[in-house]
């Protein structure tokens, strides 16, 4: 072979190797091009789906704060409670519904030790639904002041924690308590809320399982009765509705009577469940709201979002 076929053919094998990694740079940036093309269209997509759990927010305040001219009462049938069905925008839907929190039993009523009233009505709220009295202990430690005693099983979760007790700000708390399960809570959590302590009950939304809970001195006749009447025409004022039951408030006189600074007929706090929808893809928010009177209205005071597949 001459030195000139030689050359030919060494000048041939690197235009095939160069062109072969011309080749795979064109490959890796038309991938890359292709994955940032996704991540583009993942993004806006995010977007629009956030923007949609935003609009089903915005709503809640204008409804929360339009109810508050109707009076300070709260109840199913105010239009805050109907459910939200799947709603078309302009991209995507959203559907959603507002329930009142204030008519659940507030976990954090058990970080006072003192709270009789709270600890008997736990005990009878958690008796009535078969939980088990570890799991009722776990939750009453998990709020206590001084937080739970098994830190070491808390230490060993991955990742570790370090429980420090007092109020919790969301019932996703309670999930990360070891040897306690979602099964072990599920009965548990549609009574249940987490809210300042100071909260109280409304006996307008209050599920039967917690007004009984919560006023153990009334017959089942009465409870009855309550639930009859709010279905009609929900108690106005907090006096109608001890008139109507005709319960003794006289702490004074009788230890055994009710507490009336502990009820309510109206709320402030409000938690909206809202599903979005784009495309393939679903989002869903858990919002608090926390309503005072005007010119604040009704505000968020936290709100968690996931966005996935459907």
């Amino acid at each position: 072979m001459s030195n000139l076929e030689k050359s030919d053919g060494f000048v041939l094998v690197n235009a095939l190797v160069l062109l072969a990694a011309m080749s795979a740079v064109a490959v890796l940036l038309l991938s890359r091009a292709e994955h940032g093309r996704a991540r583009i269209a993942a993004a806006q997509t995010s977007e629009i789906l956030r923007d949609n759990l935003d609009a089903f927010d915005a709503l809640g305040r204008v409804v929360l704060n339009r109810d508050q001219l109707s009076g300070s009462s709260d109840s199913a049938q105010d239009a805050w409670a109907d459910t939200v069905d799947t709603v078309s925008l302009a991209h995507g839907t959203v559907s959603g519904k507002i329930s009142d929190q204030q008519g659940l039993f507030n976990v954090n009523w058990l970080a006072d030790p003192d709270d009789t009233l709270a600890q008997d009505g736990f005990d009878a709220l958690t008796a009535n639904l078969g939980i088990s009295p570890a799991v009722v202990d776990s939750i009453v430690a998990y709020v206590s002041r001084d937080g739970p005693t098994n830190a070491a099983a808390y230490r060993a979760l991955t990742p570790p924690m370090a429980p420090l007790g007092g109020v919790a700000f969301t019932l996703s708390q309670l999930d990360t308590m070891p040897d306690v399960s979602g099964d072990d809570l599920a009965p548990l959590k549609p009574f249940i809320t987490m809210l300042p302590p100071s909260t109280r009950l409304n006996v307008n939304t209050a599920p039967e399982r917690v007004l009984r809970a919560m006023l153990p001195q009334m017959s089942d006749s009465q409870v009855l009765r309550v639930l009859r009447q709010r279905a009609d025409e929900p108690f106005v004022t907090l006096k109608d509705f001890f008139e109507f039951t005709n319960l003794d408030t006289d702490l004074e006189q009788n230890p055994q009577a009710v507490d009336a600074g502990r009820f309510d007929v109206g709320s402030s706090w409000f938690q909206a469940e809202t599903t979005a929808t784009f495309e393939a893809r679903t989002a869903r928010r858990t919002t608090l709201f926390r309503r005072s009177a005007a010119p604040t209205g009704t505000q968020v005071f936290w709100r968690v979002s996931h966005f996935g597949n459907h």
